[in-house]
């Protein structure tokens, strides 16, 4: 793990904010993708121009719901917890949150519902139905 100045000393910010600033000048939205805790340098991401951020891990600490209060301009991507929720909730709680997570989270149109990681064998297929039929509801 690297502290919010070990980050800044070796000029990933910079480095970011000239791959956000390429992109924005070609017309292109800058996706974020971190694995794990990364609240305490969101600030510094939204910043440095960010347009999204990808995947919103729920096991690791993230909350996609005080991301959407405290940067409400990201479009929020993933957030549907493939650690413990979509392998272990019932099918029904699963249609309940992805709901929940539509007209919370996506009531602007910045939201990209997905999964937090690759979906695997532990998500039983009946979970995996339940999500995919409730997103596409919309």
């Amino acid at each position: 793990m690297m502290s919010r100045e070990d980050l800044r000393g070796i000029g990933f910010f910079d480095n970011v904010e000239r791959l956000t600033a390429a992109c924005h000048e070609r017309g292109l939205k800058v996706i974020f993708h971190s694995d794990g805790y990364v609240m305490d340098i969101m600030a510094d991401l939204v910043a440095i121009g960010i347009d999204g951020f990808n995947p919103i891990e729920k096991a690791a600490g993230m909350d996609a719901w005080e991301l959407r209060r405290r940067f409400p301009e990201l479009t929020l991507v993933g957030g549907m917890d493939v650690t413990h929720f979509l392998p272990n909730g019932t099918p029904d709680e699963i249609r309940a949150e992805t709901r929940r997570m539509i007209d919370e989270l996506g009531a602007d149109g910045r939201l990209l519902i997905g999964s937090t990681t690759e979906l695997d064998n532990t998500v039983p297929l009946e979970n995996y139905l339940a999500f995919h039929d409730e997103v596409m509801r919309g």
